[in-house]
Order: structure tokens, then sequence, then C-alpha cells
């Protein structure tokens, strides 16, 4: 599968929040904690800290995998170098990362505790995120796989890989 430039791109986008043309460890945990922050949660309750674990793990695990100069940085260019190997099973430690930051997510987002993430409460996560509210109704429109209303855990997981990933798909939509 071909990457996704622009999947890529919007990757470093959304997570390279002071904008500095690499992420690294402090920009795995503003994610963290900006969603901590959004639902009121302390990185002191399970789910806070469960978030903030598998944040890390994320960081870890694709710093093994992209980080070649081992500067603690991973850059765009470092990051599409690694998808191919990522994908192909030699990220293995990496998708079970990214599933694990989704099953935390969904602890989180999940707010009251139906198992499923409902269309405001993707909307709301996603606002954390500067996504505006007809982009994440698209989104979540198109990640509905099943056309339940909700995203199931599997759902979820599969628009974390495709996001994490790179997917070469055009519905790469888990940040609108």
């Amino acid at each position: 599968m071909a990457i996704d430039s622009a999947a890529v791109s919007g990757w470093f986008t959304t997570l390279d929040v002071d904008d500095n043309g690499h992420v690294s460890l402090d920009d795995f945990e503003v994610a963290a904690y900006r969603l901590m922050k959004g639902y009121e949660e302390s990185p002191l309750t399970a789910k806070g800290a469960e978030l903030l674990r598998a944040f890390t793990a994320l960081w870890r695990s694709l710093a093994a995998a992209a980080d070649t100069d081992d500067d603690g940085k991973v850059t765009a260019s470092e990051m599409a170098a690694a998808i191919g190997a990522l994908r192909s099973g030699a990220g293995s430690d990496f998708t079970s990362a990214v599933d694990d930051l989704a099953d935390a997510v969904l602890g989180i987002v999940d707010t009251d505790a139906s198992g499923v993430v409902e269309a405001e409460e993707f909307r709301r996560m996603l606002g954390f995120f500067g996504v505006a509210r007809p982009a994440a109704e698209a989104a979540f429109g198109a990640l509905d796989a099943d056309g339940s209303g909700a995203l199931t855990a599997g759902e979820l997981r599969r628009a974390f890989r495709d996001f994490y990933l790179g997917s070469a798909t055009p519905d790469v939509l888990l940040f609108g």
C-alpha cells in the first residue's frame, strides 16, 4: 500500500502542537493532558493514568521504529520512511500500542459508560483538537461502518490505525 503523504502531514499537524517540525514525547503528553482536561479527568485516576500510559507507550513504539538518529524526535520524513515497516508487521508493537490508545481514549470519551462512542461524544473529543463540528460530523458518519450511530471499540481502533499508520484511503478521518 502506498504511503499517503497527506495522512502523514495530517498526523503531524495534529500532534506537533508547538509546530516545530517534529513530534516528541512532549507532544504526546500534551495530547493526553488535553483530553484529560477536556473530560475533567486527572492523571491520578485510573482512566487518566491509562490514557497517559497509552500515549507514552505509543510514543516509545513510534520512536523505536522511526527515530533513526536517536534524537528523541520524529520528523515527518522519518515517520514516512518508517510507515512501510510499521504496516508490514515489523511494527506489531506499534499497532498494539495504537489499539491500546484507542481503548484508553474510549474509556475517557465514553462519558455514559455505554461501551461505544456516540456522535456527540466523538464531536466533543475532536473539538479538543480544534476540529470544527461539520468536519467532526462527516468523520463520524464515515467511521461508523455499521451505521449504528455509535463507534464500537473495533471501529475506533480501525480509525486510530488508519490515522497513525497513514492509511492511503481517502477516509482517514479520525481528526476530521
